[in-house]
């Protein structure tokens, strides 16, 4: 999708919530920043339990801080370059795959945040039913999105008053209720981390983050867009079809006031009355064929797609579908041919077996007689693919 695709869809509002653990049991902070012109202003802000954090429900992109008493977090002496060497120094007896983990280096320590994957995937699975997560951060490592943002020597979160320098990285347990400047902007302890998350969504970047949650954010961010592009689309298609009705009827209640009028004005014999009306009840009837006809054609066709639509697992990314294709360009002068019984689809591909399962899948939908591979193979970093799908 194109950057400024992206841009476009991904609006001026976005949401940042933190879930922190305060007096034993877990709270959220919630913010919503929107984008007025090139700044950034808080709209609106909160801290509030699971219940009130549904009064704030919304389809803007949101990025979710997890830094309950789930997160581990430590401080080692060691900057290698290797995650897994800092992680094993950090939590020797740890096994990696079981964990969601960040790491924050500075020149001189590295602060490492890790949680469980099935916490993880739950409270992410929990918030997604009000917000559409695109991107999770762990802990304070999110503040470190803001060092380039910020001359302050200490920033407060909702659990920690993080130190930061040149060479390193120090914080204390408690944190205390005071405000940070960030770029000119005056933001509350309760609203930093959340900020943070929304500053990483909008930099696309955290500075000196790194982690194994960059692939499960990028299948957050692309599930995301997908979700927004698809809504979009569809408003759109809608709104088309009510305009083009629209002026179909007033093309229509126009004629029929001028034939009312002619018909009023002129006088006309007997026999051409009839041959008149002869015609006009043949023309209804056509019509009526002709409706029936686009009526069923048109639920046919949106039976398939839906059909197909529902199919696809989320390691498939759909780019295109051409339904009915052209048999070549358009050219001047030249009858415009379509490829009834075809229909195209183009994507990419995340995994290879969910791939081969989906065609076998798609290849039992009612409507299709064969499906096709015309394409498959590496771009760049991606798997794409293009089959043809001969339909009924």
């Amino acid at each position: 999708m194109s950057q400024y695709l992206q841009k476009m869809l991904s609006g001026k509002k976005f949401i940042g919530i933190e879930c922190f653990t305060g007096h034993n049991t877990n709270r959220y902070a919630f913010v919503q920043v929107e984008k007025k012109k090139n700044n950034l202003e808080i709209t609106a802000s909160d801290v509030r339990d699971e219940d009130g954090l549904k009064k704030y429900k919304a389809k803007h992109l949101t990025a979710l801080i997890i830094n309950t008493n789930q997160v581990l977090q430590k401080l080692v002496d060691s900057t290698d370059l290797n995650d897994k060497k800092v992680l094993q120094k950090a939590f020797p007896n740890i096994k990696s795959d079981d964990f969601y983990y960040e790491i924050w280096r500075k020149k001189t320590v590295s602060l490492i945040a890790i949680c469980r994957k099935t916490y993880v995937d739950e409270l992410v699975k929990k918030i997604s039913q009000d917000f559409r997560i695109s991107a999770i951060g762990l802990g304070v490592c999110p503040v470190a999105g803001l060092t380039s943002f910020t001359d302050n020597n200490f920033v407060s979160t909702n659990t920690h008053t993080v130190g930061i320098t040149d060479e390193s990285i120090f914080y204390v347990t408690a944190a205390n209720n005071t405000s940070s400047t960030i770029n000119g902007l005056t933001i509350s302890s309760s609203n930093l981390n959340a900020f943070s998350a929304v500053l990483g969504l909008l930099t696309n970047k955290a500075e000196q983050i790194s982690g194994n949650t960059g692939d499960f954010n990028k299948e957050l961010y692309n599930n995301a867009y997908q979700h927004i592009f698809f809504e979009k689309a569809i408003t759109f298609s809608i709104g088309i079809i009510i305009t083009l009705l629209l002026i179909n009827f007033l093309i229509f209640n126009y004629y029929f006031k001028k034939v009312t009028e002619l018909e009023s004005t002129i006088s006309i014999s007997k026999s051409e009355l009839i041959s008149i009306h002869t015609i006009a009840k043949k023309v209804e009837e056509k019509e009526a064929r002709l409706n029936s006809f686009t009526r069923n054609a048109a639920s046919k066709s949106s039976l398939l797609l839906n059909n197909i639509g529902r199919s696809v697992p989320s390691t498939v990314q759909l780019s295109e579908i051409t339904y009915k294709p052209l048999f070549k360009n358009i050219r001047e002068s030249e009858k415009i041919s379509f490829q009834d019984s075809i229909l195209l689809i183009s994507g990419k591909v995340l995994n290879n077996s969910d791939f081969t399962d989906w065609v076998n899948d798609v290849q039992q939908i009612e409507g299709i007689k064969k499906i096709t591979i015309s394409h498959f193979g590496k771009q760049d970093t991606d798997t794409e693919f293009s089959v043809k799908a001969d339909i009924e």
